[in-house]
This record gives C-alpha cells, structure tokens and sequence, in this order.
C-alpha cells in the first residue's frame, strides 16, 4: 500500500469521524409525545476529533491480518480462534491483540445477558437484532440503540467482508425490529463507512448507556 493510498486512506477517515461527531451534536428525542419532544443533551464526547494515530494504524493492521480467525456465531457473538502467541507470530502486535480481544469480550458479556430470543441472528447472510416483540416496529419511532449492537454488527461486517468492508453492503438485516440501514442513518453512519472504523468510532466514542434516535 503506497503512502499517497494511506493519506487519502486517513483523509477519509478523518472526513468520517467529523460527519459522525456533528451528527452527536444534535438533540435526541423521546417516545410518547407525536411531535417527539426534545429531551437531555448528549453528553459531552471525551476525546479529541483527530485521534487517528499509531495505535489506530496498528489494530487496523491487526484485524486485516486476524481476519481469517474471526467467527461470528448463529447468535452474532464474535470470537477469535486464535491465540495471542501465534498472533504475535503473524505480525500482530501484543497489545493490538489484547485491545481485540477486550471489545469482543464486551460484545460477548453484553449479549449472554439477553435472553435467547433477544439476540442477535445470524442466518442466510443476514445479521439481525430482533425488537423485543420479535417483529418489525411500526414507525415512526424512538429506540435506544445500545453500544453492543454496533459493535457485533461491526464484528459481523469484518468477518464477512474485511476491516475495508463498507457496512453499506450488510444491511438487509434489522436493528430492534427496525431496517439497519434507516437506524444507522439516524445516527448518523454514512453507508461507506468501513466495518473497522466503524468498530474503532463506536469503542472510543459512543455513549456506554447507547443512544436514543427516532426513525420516521
């Protein structure tokens, strides 16, 4: 890879992560009320907006090479089967490793608390979170959509389609009963955001309690 394909590479990275930071300035809204009322500010983002450095390059480079080794099960957990010691043989640096594995066993602990049929779904090259009737929602409507979610759905595009894998061609699924591509619109996710910085936004920045957004 060329040095000018990694600038243009980060540019675009960086184009993403302004659009996705603007779109968390603006205010979210509450169920019940049919002019959906604005509620509490978000709170405030605690990093800086351009914090693409050498760790960003390394776990970017860590995935593309664990790629292989990424399985999501039928209930969208992702796993590694993988150890560290022939990971570090591959390239993968030790600490890229680590950070990997503690996402995914965030992603892990986040779904075993569900009940079985609130997890994710796997099946005919769908990734689905089911709402908690298990069907489609009518809209409009106001959902939270929680940390985890984006997280196992970024795990999901990365193994099917590669840390460069633009999510835009993995959203024939829902998210809590509602189209993946309408809620990740809501919050602000372009379609040609790639599985990892998707993965790499969400840990560093999305709100540990989720984020409510209204799909009209």
């Amino acid at each position: 890879m060329n040095q000018r394909y990694v600038g243009i590479q980060k540019v675009i990275n960086v184009l993403l992560l302004a659009g996705l930071l603007l779109t968390f300035a603006t205010p979210a809204f509450a169920d019940g009320d049919p002019a959906l009322e604005k509620t509490d500010p978000l709170p405030v983002l605690p990093k800086p907006i351009y914090p693409i450095d050498g760790n960003f390059q390394k776990l970017q480079k860590a995935i593309e090479l664990l790629r292989p080794y990424i399985e999501i099960s039928s209930d969208g957990i992702p796993g590694l089967t993988i150890d560290a010691r022939a990971a570090t043989d591959l390239g993968v640096d030790l600490d890229a490793y680590l950070r990997i594995q503690a996402n995914i066993r965030e992603v892990t602990e986040s779904i075993h608390q569900l009940p079985l049929e609130r997890r994710p779904v796997v099946r005919d090259g769908q990734w689905t979170l089911p709402s908690s009737s298990g069907s489609m929602r009518t809209q409009p409507v106001c959902v939270t959509i929680p940390k985890w979610a984006l997280q196992a759905f970024a795990w999901y595009v990365i193994a099917q389609g590669g840390a460069w894998a633009a999510i835009g061609g993995f959203l024939d699924g829902t998210i809590l009963g509602l189209p993946a591509g309408a809620v990740l619109n809501a919050l602000g996710i372009a379609e040609s955001t790639t599985g990892f910085f998707l993965l790499w936004w969400v840990d560093n920045y999305y709100p540990a309690e989720g984020r409510r957004v209204c799909i009209f």
